[in-house]
């Protein structure tokens, strides 16, 4: 059991990794506090979900137009200060809209602008603590490191959801925006724990030291976009990451349709069916962690995808619910799974001068969940609940399958291409 626990928590003997644990979780509790005081304030000045819906896109929209240039800004100054700016400045939004709110001067529009800058500060966030946690554990143990990052972001998630509607229902939306305020500022403040690690790539003076020593100095922006676009390897990986979100992720709208239509198991029914979710997402990231260091990364994300849309499918046709909560549980894990090895994955097949950037292709492409949401809602309309669970994992699995044979094609390419060029350098150095 201690070799265990040991195992899991090896990544906090990294210097700094402890600090930027306890900043993501934090940060984590903002975002979550706001998510849900934002929606349930829209609700109330606007008495429509459209008003929800509102607030919703207000907050997804930031990861289409931000993640790319975010992406790019944290491979050329500090990823940390990076993270204390969004952080303070997520602070000074949250206790601005306190002194909305004790003004009586919040409403609909107040709460979409809030909803906005709290989509900015969480693709900020996200797109700079997936580089900088590569950046302290390194790569051997990335993939191990992004488990623990999302076991603080669900944990911190988890308290955050419960105690936020506690706090509305007690002091409303200005408690909520207090809550929001005090997390966002430890957030940043606990930061200042973590000291400069010198050495350390993609930083600031990389053109300076560049121009010295009479090399390029550092891509433009659109070369940098146009470098990923031409790369395989970022193309396969973030069409995984597209189409689990548009394909895999949305399926959670269907819950409660689930819970309520086809198992009729109401409110409760649909709160277990979350629960277990979490807890599946907990298994399998701490399972993540034990394992990481025995694992191909990219092949167990081929496999964690192929496994995800099979229990997606199956869900599909579960005769009762206590086997659809089964299946519910290793939904939850193989979500959390995937979600941990998708920026790992991205970020150990470029060099390191592109890996912020490439994590903002990763949530860029995370920025489409809201279009499969749509989708599959209006395909429940049209062929009911299981059905379209069932089409969207199928086809989930198909084009996983597709984007593996395609990734082995490329690979093996590759492969024969150094060994050629290998083979030729020996022909060369031979006398």
């Amino acid at each position: 059991m201690s070799g265990a626990l040991s195992e899991i928590t090896r990544p906090f003997g990294n210097k700094g990794f402890g600090s930027l644990w306890i900043s993501v979780g934090l940060n984590a509790f903002a975002n979550t506090v706001g998510s849900v005081a934002l929606a349930w304030l829209a609700l109330e000045y606007t008495d429509s979900a459209l008003g929800v819906g509102m607030v919703i896109m207000s907050r997804s929209l930031p990861k289409l137009i931000f993640s790319l240039p975010v992406g790019y800004l944290s491979d050329r100054v500090s990823r940390k200060r990076m993270l204390q700016v969004n952080n303070y400045l997520g602070a000074l939004a949250a206790f601005v809209a306190v002194l909305f709110s004790a003004l009586g001067a919040v409403d609909i529009y107040v709460v979409l602008a809030l909803a906005t800058l709290v989509g900015i500060f969480d693709v900020i966030q996200t797109t700079v603590s997936y580089a900088y946690v590569y950046d302290l554990v390194g790569r051997d143990r990335s993939v191990h490191g992004m488990a623990m990052m999302r076991l603080a972001d669900r944990g911190f998630g988890v308290v955050a959801g419960l105690s936020s509607g506690v706090v509305l229902a007690l002091s409303g939306g200005e408690g909520a925006f207090v809550a929001m305020g005090l997390a966002y500022l430890g957030s940043a403040v606990v930061l200042h724990a973590i000291s400069p690690r010198p050495g350390a790539p993609c930083r600031e003076e990389s053109d300076e030291q560049a121009a010295t020593s009479g090399q390029s100095p550092s891509l433009s922006p659109g070369r940098v976009v146009l470098d990923m676009i031409r790369s395989p390897f970022v193309i396969v990986f973030g069409a995984v990451t597209l189409s689990a979100e548009v394909l895999a992720y949305s399926t959670e709208v269907l819950w409660s349709s689930f819970a309520r239509d086809v198992f009729a198991v109401g409110e409760v029914g649909m709160g277990t069916l979350v629960s277990l979710n979490s807890a599946g997402g907990f298994a399998g990231l701490l399972a993540l962690s034990m394992l990481s260091t025995r694992l191909n990364p990219e092949k167990a994300l081929f496999a964690t995808a192929l496994v995800f849309g099979a229990n997606l499918f199956l869900l599909a046709f579960a005769p009762t619910f206590a086997l659809a909560c089964m299946i519910m549980l290793f939904i939850g894990a193989f979500w959390s799974l995937l979600d941990s090895l998708l920026p790992a994955v991205l970020q150990r097949g470029v060099a390191d001068t592109e890996r912020g950037a490439v994590v903002g292709v990763w949530n860029l492409a995370r920025g489409f969940g809201p279009l499969g949401q749509f989708e599959i809602g209006a395909l429940a309309a049209m062929l009911g609940t299981a059905a379209a669970q069932a089409l969207h994992g199928a086809a989930f699995m198909l084009i996983t399958l597709c984007l593996f044979l395609a990734y082995r094609a490329f690979s093996v390419s590759r492969d024969r291409s150094e060994m050629h060029a290998t083979q030729l350098l020996g022909q060369v150095e031979r006398p």
